[in-house]
């Protein structure tokens, strides 16, 4: 048992690092999305894609040792940390617990800061098809009442602004 709880707290103190970093990639992203960095943004995209991937990994390895540790304290079937904690020797249940605590302090700050992001890309965007949609009112006329009543886009030629070819 203390080998799966060295393990588990291992683990644990991996992801925390892993999400600390991932934090980190979120406040770098907002400052480029501020800064309109696209190049940095799609180098940002990959890295957190790599992270992704590490945490989806540790998940798995989290849930194989959770599984282990439910049955050898006699709580089989738990699929969270917290009703094994008071089974667990002190030293170990008291670190497990504090780590527990900063891991879901950090996955709140990266729910946050990941909204924060996204309705920062949804407000540039959105204003990136006003702007599209403002040029196509300009550059194209509509007919308003067509054949069965509908507004139907007419394309119009492309013109030149003076008489010069």
């Amino acid at each position: 048992m203390q080998e799966l709880i060295m393990r588990l707290t291992a683990l644990l103190y991996e992801s925390e690092q892993t999400l600390q970093e991932l934090l980190d990639i979120l406040a770098e992203e907002r400052r480029s999305l501020m800064q309109m960095e696209t190049a940095r943004l799609e180098d940002l995209t990959f890295d957190k894609q790599v992270l992704h991937e590490r945490l989806q990994v540790a998940s798995c390895k989290y849930r194989q040792l959770l599984s282990l540790l439910a049955e050898a304290v006699g709580v089989p079937g738990a699929t969270t940390l917290s009703p094994l904690l008071s089974k667990l020797p002190q030293p170990q249940s008291g670190e497990l617990r504090e780590l527990q605590g900063r891991l879901l302090k950090l996955g709140r700050r990266l729910e946050q800061l990941g909204n924060e992001n996204e309705r920062l890309l949804s407000n540039a965007l959105s204003t990136v098809n006003r702007s599209l949609d403002f040029f196509g009112r300009i550059f194209s006329r509509s007919a308003t009442y067509s054949g069965n009543g509908g507004v139907t886009s007419v394309g119009t030629a492309p013109r030149r602004v003076c008489g010069e070819a």
